[in-house]
Formats: structure tokens, C-alpha cells, sequence
């Protein structure tokens, strides 16, 4: 005996319900939505094709938290054309516009910041020491100047086996010297560990080739 089937109608109108009970339970939230990956670049403009490492919610890829309104910075190098493996030093200067001053520290601790080369393969010089200050980082009304040294050296190397193009070998005669970045042009950018300032402008920086020993 073959089996009863529905009446094509019946089966119809079953689908129709189970489809839209489906619709029903996803918006009001029954089934958790996988988080929709986002493109994380550290800024606008001559930054905007450079990659970074993933961000938190509300963080730049920089490291930096959301800003004050009145508060902009920028980035003044002594240098932008060294051999590479030199230090640059420089100058960040933040202009508070508001009426008092503005202390950046972040749960009790003082935020880390840094000038750092990047390019399209990622961020240099981007790495701070932990336990942070216990001490206020205060921001004056009108210009605040802050010394700066940027390194153009790669953050660190292995002295065996396999290297990363983030970490190559380490050179010397015992293989404990980092090595420097390769030549070519680079953005000296502001980097921070927790760290309420926005971007600044980036600062374009050449590194030629040190000369052989």
C-alpha cells in the first residue's frame, strides 16, 4: 500500500508557518547572530589601506580610546630620511582648546604612547611594557609637548629556527641583535595603550639601506 500523501495545499500552508515561525524566533532574538566581520584599518586617508591587529570594541587598531572633542595632536620628527636600524627622535604635541585640563589616565593607570613606523604589513615599535604607571598623564589647556623616539628597527627576532616576516632572524655574532627595517618608505604614526587622544597625522619617513660592514 503506498502512503497517504497531504494535500499539496496542506503541505503549502505547513511551510509557509514554519518558515515564518523560523523569521519570528531570530528577530526576537532566539538564535544568536554570528558578529559580522568588519574591515580594521588605524585610520583615514594615507592610513586607510594599512592592516593592523584586530581592535576591541570602541579602540582604534592604534590603541587608542575615543577622544575629547577638544583635543587634537600632531607629530613632529627631527629626521624623516635615516638609515635604517637609527632612532628618530621628535616631538608630540597635544592642543587642549577646552576650558580646563584633561587627565587621560585610564582605571588608575597612566596610558603608554609611542611613535611607530607602519606600512601595508602591519604596525612597528608597537609593543609596552606592562604593569602600567599609577600616575595621571595630564593634558594643560593650550599645547602640551611630549618627547618622542621612534625606532626603525623590527620589535623582535628569533635566534633559531623558523622566521615570520614580522620577526626574522636575529643577527650578530651571537644572533642577539635585532635587525633593522628594510628600506623603503614608511608613516611614523601615534600608538597608545589606552591612550584617549585621536590620530595624529601621519608623518611620511625613508629608511635606506645601512651600510655594509
Amino acid at each position: 500500500m503506498k502512503p497517504v500523501r497531504g494535500n499539496p495545499a496542506n503541505r503549502l500552508a505547513r511551510l509557509v508557518l514554519v518558515i515564518a515561525f523560523v523569521v519570528l524566533v531570530a528577530a526576537c532574538g532566539g538564535q544568536p547572530r554570528a558578529a559580522q566581520p568588519s574591515a580594521v584599518v588605524y585610520g583615514q586617508g594615507a592610513l586607510s589601506a594599512v592592516p593592523c591587529v584586530t581592535a576591541q570594541a570602541g579602540r582604534s587598531c592604534g590603541g587608542l580610546l575615543p577622544a575629547n572633542k577638544g583635543l587634537s595632536d600632531r607629530i613632529h620628527l627631527d629626521e624623516t630620511r635615516v638609515v635604517a636600524g637609527s632612532r628618530i627622535t621628535g616631538t608630540l604635541t597635544v592642543l587642549n582648546r577646552g576650558g580646563g585640563a584633561v587627565d587621560l589616565i585610564y582605571r588608575g593607570c597612566r596610558p603608554s604612547f609611542r611613535v611607530a613606523l607602519t606600512d601595508r604589513n602591519g604596525l612597528y615599535g608597537d609593543v609596552f611594557q606592562l604593569p602600567c604607571p599609577l600616575r595621571p598623564l595630564v593634558i594643560e589647556p593650550g599645547a602640551n609637548s611630549f618627547p618622542v623616539v621612534v625606532s626603525t628597527t623590527y620589535d623582535s627576532c628569533v635566534p633559531d629556527g623558523p622566521a615570520a616576516p614580522d620577526e626574522p632572524r636575529c643577527t650578530g655574532d651571537l644572533r642577539a641583535m635585532v635587525p633593522p627595517l628594510p628600506p623603503g618608505r614608511y608613516l611614523a604614526v601615534l600608538v597608545g595603550l589606552n591612550l584617549a587622544l585621536p590620530p595624529a597625522p601621519p608623518v611620511p619617513v625613508t629608511l635606506s639601506r645601512p651600510p655594509d660592514r
